[in-house]
């Protein structure tokens, strides 16, 4: 949260690191940013293989664990899920 919430108080300053939109777009621009670094050329073609080909990217607003990959025939990147249960004020957990 601390790499997120402390650029987009710089950058975005009427922006509310609680909203989930905010969140969001902070994981897809981390995404793309993974995807724009794997691609061979920066072509069109370039990134459609690289987003293509991720394999266990690291996506700081995701949990740890969760890491996005896609391959020949797979194009959905996320596949993990992790149980969690409220406890008082926070979430932890389940392992």
């Amino acid at each position: 949260m601390q790499r997120f919430a402390g650029p987009l108080r710089k950058y975005a300053l009427d922006s509310d690191p609680a909203n989930q939109f905010n969140a969001y777009g902070w994981a897809a621009a981390s995404s793309l940013d993974n995807a724009l670094d794997a691609s061979k050329c920066p072509t069109r073609d370039g990134l459609r293989d690289a987003v293509g080909n991720l394999k266990d990217v690291k996506v700081d607003m995701l949990l740890p664990g969760v890491t996005p990959s896609t391959g020949p025939g797979d194009a959905f990147p996320l596949e993990t899920m992790q149980r969690t249960r409220f406890k008082g004020r926070a979430a932890a957990a389940v392992r």
